[in-house]
């Protein structure tokens, strides 16, 4: 695995890579990174449920261990959102790298207008992402986007 100048892997830290080989690899490591954090959270999560139920301690301090315990199952819960985000990130890569030139610049038009016409953030921000991903994918092999009219809702959008 690649470091950085600060003698760490931390993905935030690594070099901007061009190729799609290099990002998936970088979003597979991080991938890698949440499903550790998962687990060391639900340990946790198992250890303080544990100290709960089988530990006796004085009334005031229950509530307290309640709150934390559900925050760490919060925090798992994020971080499987988070774990399903990447894979879906690398699939989008692997698809985007495998993609043509035309159908690259069309599904940008028309993830484009779609994120700024969606209704609902949850759509206008998942499309504004594949946007974004296959700008990045343009870049990488040289292009701009040639300012085509996209449609909403068009292949390329979700």
């Amino acid at each position: 695995m690649e470091t950085n100048n600060h003698g760490d892997n931390s993905p935030e830290r690594l070099p901007r890579s061009n190729s799609a080989e290099e990002i998936l690899g970088n979003l597979k490591n991080i991938a890698d990174s949440v499903v550790f954090q998962k687990t060391v959270v639900a340990d946790f999560v198992i250890r303080l449920h544990d100290e709960i139920e089988t530990t006796p301690v004085a009334s005031r301090h229950l509530p307290f261990l309640r709150d934390q315990r559900e925050l760490l199952r919060k925090a798992h819960r994020e971080l499987d959102a988070l774990h399903d985000e990447l894979l879906h990130a690398c699939r989008e890569v692997e698809r985007n790298a495998k993609t043509s030139d035309e159908e690259l610049q069309r599904w940008y038009a028309n993830a484009n207008v779609t994120a700024c016409n969606a209704g609902g953030h949850n759509k206008g921000d998942r499309n504004r992402r594949l946007a974004d991903s296959y700008l990045a994918e343009l870049r990488a092999r040289g292009l701009e986007p040639d300012g085509r009219k996209g449609r909403f809702n068009g292949d390329g959008t979700c």
